[in-house]
């Protein structure tokens, strides 16, 4: 399982937690530098000896975090940035 949470580094209190995902593995996560927008990386894990599906990296709104878009990749994804533009 993997869940991406979110810490006050001040307070050590949990702001928000995204749901946890079954048989997941979520590789990385970036912010958009003016803070509205996160991407992750979710890598469904294999299930029965199949082929695991495609990577997702997906963008979601960083105050809600309802999902914006969904982009599906071939293999892993270990690191995500935003664009400074």
């Amino acid at each position: 399982h993997s869940a991406i949470k979110l810490w006050d580094a001040k307070t050590g209190e949990l702001k928000r937690s995204l749901g946890e995902e079954a048989k997941t593995h979520i590789s990385a996560v970036a912010f958009s530098p003016d803070g509205k927008y996160a991407a992750y990386a979710a890598h469904p894990l294999p299930d029965d000896g199949k082929p695991p599906p495609p990577t997702e990296v997906r963008v979601v709104d960083a105050g809600t975090w309802a999902l914006k878009s969904t982009i599906s990749v071939e293999g892993n994804v270990p690191a995500l940035a935003f664009s400074p533009n």
